[in-house]
């Protein structure tokens, strides 16, 4: 029975904390946004300040009690939670910002899942992933968007589902940082257009840890493309890849392959070891500028480049025995 009245004590306690959040998230709100205006000067009614039925406005989300949703505990684990029957509503909007300027949108804080983030993200905004694991497939295609993990990016894991990519860019720009990304998929992350920026992130498991394709660019630094059953990275039809400061290694098959004539790419300062095949293959009219790199240790080599490429691939002050 004492044990029951701590319990209860302790849910009160929690009930009381959420109302106290609540009430200063609304106190700030009101502050941060004045109240909007209908045509002619004067104020709009309370639905059309609410979002629910002017054409155009933010929509609040609203979690009510007895939703599930992914919460990341402090250990970097989720699980799914249900809300008290009796506990106050969350709201769980983004902070309102003047258009045109930057906004952070909080995952699972103001919004459950990265995809419902970037389905409400406008151009040039921040979605920051707290520790947890994602399952999720997310596409970007015309925005200019940026993921980031905040913690410990071994606790920040978005995993693929249904054999599609992690992430996939068909447009637009994508920054991502600070992140492990895992897929089964044939590609952990795929570029088919627009570009993306990888920074401090570690890729594997898929066949090809990250493809680049339709003349996409991708710029990736101090990451890890590893353990993937053929290639960590490939680029081909027209792209561009920068590489610098990245570690390349267990990868089934080639390290790195570039194909296919005005694709090209330019790779400093990085570890191509302990491949299946070559450290790199440029191949079929791509370029390359490979300089300042260890590419000891593979099965088949440092580098291989075709005929095709040999005018236009440079190799200097590498590693490779």
């Amino acid at each position: 029975q004492q044990q029951q009245q701590q319990q209860q004590q302790q849910q009160q306690r929690a009930l009381e904390e959420q109302q106290r959040r609540l009430q200063q998230l609304n106190l700030q709100n009101q502050q941060a946004s004045p109240p909007p205006r209908a045509p002619g000067g004067a104020s709009a009614s309370p639905v059309q300040a609410s979002g629910q039925s002017a054409q155009g406005s933010t929509q609040s989300k609203v979690l009510t009690p007895g939703r599930q949703m992914d919460i990341a505990s402090n250990d970097g684990r989720s699980g799914a939670t249900t809300l008290p029957a009796d506990a106050p509503p969350l709201i769980s909007s983004p902070p309102d910002a003047a258009k045109g300027e930057k906004r952070v949108l909080r995952v699972p804080s103001h919004f459950p899942t990265i995809a419902e983030a970037l389905a409400s993200a406008r151009s040039d905004d921040q979605i920051l992933l707290q520790p947890g694991r994602y399952r999720e497939s997310l596409t970007i295609t015309d925005k200019i968007v940026e993921i980031v993990g905040n913690g410990n990016m071994q606790h920040l894991l978005i995993e693929s589902v249904e054999g599609r990519p992690a992430v996939e860019v068909e447009g637009g720009v994508l920054r991502i940082s600070n992140l492990m990304i895992i897929s089964s998929a044939p590609r952990a992350i795929a570029v088919y257009g627009g570009r993306l920026v990888m920074e401090d992130c570690n890729v594997s498991g898929a066949h090809q840890g990250l493809r680049v394709s339709r003349r996409a660019e991708a710029t990736v630094r101090r990451s890890v493309l590893c353990r993937c059953q053929q290639h960590g990275l490939y680029v081909e039809e027209g792209s561009t890849g920068l590489v610098e400061s990245c570690s390349i290694f267990e990868n089934g098959d080639h390290g790195i392959v570039v194909v296919s004539a005005g694709a090209s790419l330019n790779i400093s300062r990085s570890m191509v070891s302990y491949n299946g095949g070559a450290g790199l293959c440029i191949d079929q009219g791509a370029s390359g500028k490979i300089e300042s790199n260890d590419l000891r240790n593979n099965m088949h080599g440092p580098c291989t480049v075709g005929s095709p490429s040999q005018d236009i691939v440079t190799v200097s002050a590498n590693l490779t025995s």
